[in-house]
């Protein structure tokens, strides 16, 4: 399946779920690590850089989809680890139905991503 899938897509909503397992989505580490009192999360190691305005934006398009397509592409990055079996259970359909929705979640997706773009140029 990822063969098919836009590079720079598969990028964003990678950097996407990174964001939504991270702390950076709700402002509550500071800048200043004197006041940072509180332990990192189990994220905070990570040596990739979250770009958080473009997962915001990611987000709210995300948010636009059907809440079907949404789904797949929710358990597809936020949970790699799982089998495609459990995340089809947790979609509540067919393995390969959550494979159809999962491709057409990421053509969905592209076509919002890059009209939003070209609207905004």
């Amino acid at each position: 399946m990822k063969g098919r899938w836009h590079e720079d897509v598969v990028r964003m909503l990678t950097n996407w779920a990174m964001w939504l397992a991270g702390d950076t989505r709700h402002g509550s580490r500071s800048p200043f690590p004197a006041y940072n009192l509180a332990a990192p999360g189990p994220r905070a190691g990570n040596v990739i850089p979250v770009l958080s305005g473009e997962a915001e934006d990611v987000n709210t398009v995300i948010s636009t989809l059907p809440l079907r397509y949404q789904r797949p592409l929710q358990m597809h990055y936020c949970w790699p680890g799982r089998s495609d079996r459990s995340k089809a259970a947790a979609c509540a359909c067919a393995l390969n139905t959550y494979k159809d929705r999962l491709d057409h979640a990421h053509e969905l997706f592209a076509q919002a991503w890059y009209a939003r773009r070209s609207k905004a140029a």
